[in-house]
């Protein structure tokens, strides 16, 4: 994965981290963010919630996702069948 920074301050941001050496590369530095950021985001959840978010993402990662077209039509159909 390849991301750029559009925002200059942002750019400064990492290479000062990287020239006081506290990390090694652009990408450890941009990982401790978004470590740090998803720690915050956590917060709000309670474990259950944080764990199924959890297994949701380790199923994507092996390729496990279903468009989300197919998933509401299937739900529709549940429903519809449910009310019948």
């Amino acid at each position: 994965m390849q991301i750029v920074l559009s925002k200059r301050e942002l750019q400064e941001f990492v290479e000062d981290q990287l020239k006081r050496g506290r990390f090694a590369s652009p990408a450890e530095v941009v990982e401790a963010a978004l470590v740090h950021f998803r720690d915050e985001l956590d917060e709000g959840f309670d474990d259950e919630t944080l764990q199924a978010i959890r297994r949701a993402a380790d199923q994507l990662d092996r390729g496990e996702g279903r468009p989300f077209g197919e998933v509401a039509a299937s739900l529709r159909q549940r429903y519809a069948e449910r009310r019948s």
